[in-house]
């Protein structure tokens, strides 16, 4: 489990891309083994990420199959070390249980 999208300059440059017209629900569902950074808690995670936009995409909350289980997500979309990144137009109302968007460091954008 994780986010659905992940996205880490730990593994790729990532640069010039859209993430439009999608709808999140309930990912970045707490896994067995405990995520290293607890910001992976998370539809979307963006770390590293150049010259791209998030838009238009709907997030929500909830719990497991059939109702049971814990509400996650934490998070909607955490972005760390982004540079000319446009996140606009989400409707994140309800798609997170602590923060909808976390912006941890920027450089513009």
């Amino acid at each position: 489990m994780g986010p659905a999208i992940y996205f880490s300059k730990n593994t790729e440059y990532c640069t010039n891309f859209i993430i439009t017209g999608n709808i999140f629900h309930r990912n970045g569902k707490q896994r067995k083994i405990p995520f290293v950074d607890k910001y992976e808690n998370s539809h979307i995670y963006l770390n590293g990420v150049h010259n791209s936009a998030i838009s238009s995409n709907t997030f929500s909350v909830a719990k497991d199959d059939g109702g049971g289980g814990i509400a996650s997500l934490y998070y909607g979309i955490v972005c760390r070390n982004i540079d000319g990144t446009v996140i606009s137009g989400n409707i994140l109302k309800g798609g997170a249980i602590k923060e909808e968007i976390v912006i941890l460091t920027s450089k513009r954008g």
